[in-house]
């Protein structure tokens, strides 16, 4: 692949996919941050690494980030990075996006 800085469109998704969101969170015993619609129009990638700006995140925060399937099943994805107010994802499609913030993992 090649760095671009193509541009991810997010906005609003519908109420139905908030409460679907709201209860994978809890099915996880997380917290959900935030769900969104991505498009990327007129980007063609297969695999594509998209920094997200997420309010309130700090670094060792347990963020997991899942993408609703056209099933309407919740897919994890692989979060590559978190840092302050941002959250860096691999994504190789857009669509529904959901952020649930995890209770803290031990320390190993």
């Amino acid at each position: 692949g090649c760095y671009t800085n193509a541009t991810l469109t997010v906005r609003r998704t519908t109420s139905g996919n908030v409460t679907s969101a709201r209860a994978l969170a809890a099915r996880l015993g997380g917290q959900l941050i935030n769900v969104l619609d991505s498009t990327a129009p007129g980007v063609r990638y297969a695999k594509m690494q998209a920094n997200f700006y997420v309010p309130g995140v700090r670094r060792g925060d347990n963020i997991a980030v899942y993408m609703m399937d056209c099933q309407g099943s919740w897919q994890p994805l692989q979060v590559d990075e978190i840092r302050e107010d941002h959250v860096v994802v691999t994504l190789k499609k857009t669509g529904v996006i959901a952020f649930i913030k995890l209770p803290a993992t031990p320390n190993k």
